[in-house]
Formats: structure tokens, sequence, C-alpha cells
């Protein structure tokens, strides 16, 4: 939820308040991508029961309180009361240089606390990209928990909303988002007229009606003559 948020604050209001979803080929993907570590649940010893020897954990769902969260967390390494959360992720890196998308950093840090506050050090975290095969790994900070935990209290702020918070201006996230037919980004803009003279876009396929053709007899060929569709021999 709170990479949703990160995201885009609309989607997250759309899916988790108004019950809204729409699978594309990012959201299967992911689900591909995921199988492995979603198999079955996974369990954690505490920190003293790990001590003496390294522990691998996948799918291991745990909360914490005191944050206000809860997450099932793909794979844990652990040992020595240190554990490293490892999050798989479809694509490849960013470009940018960065671990990981503002989206994916705030889930996995949030991962983190959850791990603290169960009784882990937890000095860094882990990406697992899928398509490229590689593995990120990058040091925890107090600026990284500061502005996940600031991402939490606006995201419960708008969850009380009673409309959803306004749609992205003109942003290319919106391409990928599998709730953009439902969102309408855009033409909700231009309604509102807020949209500043900027051009809705073709977020959609446009609906084609027409049935297909099929010639199963050899030496036919199709063209067309004025607006008439011909099938020659």
């Amino acid at each position: 939820m709170l990479n949703q948020y990160v995201y885009c604050p609309r989607l997250a209001y759309l899916q988790w308040v108004q019950s809204e979803w729409a699978d594309n080929e990012f959201t299967a993907d992911g689900t591909w991508v995921h199988r492995r570590v979603d198999r079955r649940e996974g369990w954690l010893p505490t920190p003293e029961e790990a001590e003496d020897l390294p522990f691998r954990a996948r799918s291991v769902t745990l909360s914490a309180p005191r944050e206000g969260l809860v997450a099932k967390l793909d794979l844990i390494d652990a040992e020595a009361s240190e554990a490293i959360p490892v999050e798989y992720k479809r694509g490849k890196p960013p470009k940018t240089g960065e671990p990981g998308q503002p989206s994916d950093l705030a889930q996995l840090v949030a991962q983190a606390l959850i791990l603290r506050e169960n009784g882990w050090r937890v000095e860094r975290a882990c990406f697992f990209y899928a398509e490229s095969r590689e593995k990120v790994e990058f040091a925890l900070n107090e600026e990284m928990v500061a502005q996940t935990r600031a991402a939490l209290c606006r995201f419960r702020e708008d969850l009380t909303r009673v409309a959803p918070p306004p749609p992205l201006m003109a942003n290319p996230k919106c391409g990928d988002c599998s709730l953009a037919s439902i969102c309408l980004p855009d033409e909700t803009l231009l309604l509102q007229g807020q949209s500043d003279g900027a051009k809705v876009r073709q977020l959609l396929a446009p609906s084609d009606d027409a049935l297909p053709l099929y010639l199963q007899t050899n030496g036919l060929s199709v063209g067309i003559a004025g607006d008439v569709l011909e099938i020659r021999e």
C-alpha cells in the first residue's frame, strides 16, 4: 500500500479505499517474479535463535504495532542479530544510479522498520531485479527512515478523504499504471479545468469493434477498392 501511495496517492486511494483493481502486463509480470518467494508462508526465528547460524526466510509476514506497519517480506537473510530484507522486483535497476525507485525504496525501508521493531539490527537492505538478475544492496540512513515515516503520515491522512486525490499532471508514470482506465488522469483534469491546456494523451488502446477476416483457401488475396474490401482469387 505504501509503495503504491508513494508512486501515486490517487492510485492508492482508488485501490485501497474504493476497492478498484485491474491487471496489466506489469502487474502480471510482478506476480510471476514473486512466484518463488510467495510459494508458501515462511517463518523467521528471533535474533537469539539465529545467533549461531545464518538463516534465510522467505515470504514472512511480520507486524510492527508501534510503527503501525504490517508486511510480507519476500526474503530475509539473517545472521548474528542482523537481518537484511531483500525485495524482489521486475525489470532492472534505475538508470539514475539509485538502488530503487522512490516507491520501492519506501516499501523496503518500511520492511526494515518492521524488522527493527521485532528485535533485529537492520543496517542494510537489498533489491533483486529479475530481468537483469542483479542484486543491489544499499545502506539505510536516517533520511530514508524520516521520508518513509512522513509518507506514512500523509497516507493515513489521505485515507480519510471523501474523494480521491487529484491525478498526476502529465506524468509518464500514468502510462504504466494498471488503473489508468479507471483513473482517467488527463480526462479528469480536463473536466475539472486543471489541465493547463495540455492535450489528453491516448493512454488506452482505442476500442475496435471490427471482426477479423480469415482466409483459409490458398491463392486468395485481400485488397481495397474504394471503400470496398475485396477478396480476389
